[in-house]
């Protein structure tokens, strides 16, 4: 009864130790791509970066008052439409190429899709959060008006691309699916439809929560109050409507968006996710080959060596390792 239960502890500890290694890892992979993709926000980059002078944000009312405009402070704008395009776009290509480096060094080091399909949405999640949280503190050079919008869409249809790519990819490999990953980019997404919806000063509180569903009454009254269309010159929204979103948005709405440093997955469902695994053309890494606890994993001995090892205790004559899903009596 003793040993038994001393087996019982040593298992609860083997779990545990496994998944806060594999935590770790995750977390440790993810951030390093983070902090990579922190760099395109850097001091003079596209996004991020505050007006030069904090003005007083104009409340629905006094904007009101003064019958309403198009647009917001031109002052925060950046002075050549062109340059703000190009850095928008530069930004996306560098997120793509950042992004992708990344699924292919996790795929030639034989990552599961599951921690691969994870790592991505959190990344996309957290490109999301930069780019609109610079749109809701009126960025340099990602403003509220209609060409940011367009640059935004463009660069955005680059990344679905590639993403449904991705998807083809995987899948043509039996490999599994990537889904939902660009609802990662959802509030993104739907800012830039509402810098570039068509007959703004026309559209009612209805339409605005049907086009963005995903973003709260601060956020879509902060965008169209300081919506401007300096490309054409177009009306901005009914101040009516700025008006109406201040007042439907709830106490608890936060205007900027928060990361999500959480491990997203269980280990359970990692594991189950693997089914079997044939490790024969995988190099097997030098520590592991010099550590006699890892024996089981050298390759098939030869003939003559099989001879000289009948006496010694029989580990394994592969490399091929099955994973089998687990059971609940193991993993709980």
């Amino acid at each position: 009864a003793a040993s038994e239960s001393k087996s019982a502890v040593d298992l609860t500890l083997f779990k545990t130790q496994l998944r806060l290694a594999t935590e770790r890892i995750y977390v440790t992979v993810r951030d390093s791509i983070n902090n990579e993709l922190q760099g395109h926000f850097g001091s003079g980059h596209l996004v991020g970066q505050t007006p030069r002078k904090a003005a007083a944000t104009p409340t629905p009312r006094s904007r009101r008052a003064r019958g309403g405009s198009s647009g917001g402070d031109r002052s925060s704008l950046p002075r050549s439409a062109g340059s703000m395009r190009r850095q928008m776009l530069d930004y996306w290509g560098n997120v793509l190429e950042t992004v992708g480096h990344m699924v292919a060094a996790l795929e030639d080091n034989h990552v599961p899709v599951f921690l691969i399909q994870h790592v991505l949405r959190q990344l996309l999640s957290y490109v999301d959060l930069r780019v609109f949280n610079s749109l809701m503190v009126r960025s340099q050079w990602c403003p509220c008006n209609f060409s940011n919008g367009e640059t935004i869409e463009e660069g955005m249809g680059k990344l679905d691309r590639w993403l449904t790519d991705l998807e083809m990819s995987h899948a043509k490999r039996a490999q599994g699916e990537l889904p939902g990953l660009k609802d990662s980019l959802c509030h993104v997404r739907q800012a830039a439809l509402l810098l570039t919806m068509k007959n703004k000063h026309r559209a009612t509180v209805d339409d605005v929560r049907k086009l963005c569903p995903d973003l709260n009454g601060k956020q879509l009254g902060k965008i169209c109050l300081w919506y401007q269309d300096e490309k054409y010159g177009t009306l901005g929204f009914d101040p009516d409507v700025n008006y109406e979103l201040s007042d439907l948005a709830d106490d608890d709405d936060a205007e900027m968006l928060k990361d999500d440093e959480s491990v997203p997955f269980a280990i359970t469902d990692l594991v189950a996710s693997m089914g079997d695994i044939n490790l024969d053309e995988v190099p097997l890494p030098p520590e592991l080959r010099r550590d006699p606890h890892f024996r089981f994993l050298q390759p098939t001995p030869s003939e003559p060596q099989q001879q000289q090892q009948q006496q010694q205790p029989k580990i394994a004559a592969t490399r091929s390792v099955t994973l089998a899903t687990p059971t609940r009596s193991f993993w709980g």
